[in-house]
């Protein structure tokens, strides 16, 4: 497998490309891992939904088991950690989905407000969680 960024060849199990960094992304996922990433996520904001959080991180966190470079899974963290006011943690989710799906508004919107939360909070003196 090559790094999509620099073309180094990976090593095996690699997550991120040693020579610049960026994210391994795996193409090489059968049909049956992109159905289980596709179900694990719909749980998973299904979960969220319900208040349920730490299950929903727990699938969150076996989708990038799967695809480290998962950009949804990343936001649905994000999600889950701003609906529970950690809007710093949040912000270092909604960071990763967007340099790996730059292309994303959605997650480009969220992430800037969490900066605008975060900052505003630490002007105004109530920081965040």
């Amino acid at each position: 497998m090559e790094c999509e960024q620099c073309g180094v060849v990976l090593n095996e199990g690699s997550t991120v490309c040693d020579a610049c960094g960026t994210p391994a992304v795996r193409h090489d996922l059968d049909d049956l891992a992109n159905d289980d990433i596709h179900q694990f996520l719909a749980e998973a904001n299904l979960l969220r939904l319900r208040g349920q959080y730490d299950e929903a991180i727990s699938l969150c966190t076996r989708v990038l088991r799967l695809d480290t470079a998962n950009a949804a899974a990343h936001a649905l963290l994000g999600d889950i950690y701003r609906e529970q006011g950690n809007y710093r943690e949040a912000m270092g989710w909604y960071k990763l989905a967007v340099q790996l799906n730059p292309d994303s508004a959605a997650d480009r919107k969220k992430l800037d407000d969490m900066i605008d939360r975060v900052f505003q909070s630490s002007v105004t003196g109530n920081a965040p969680a």
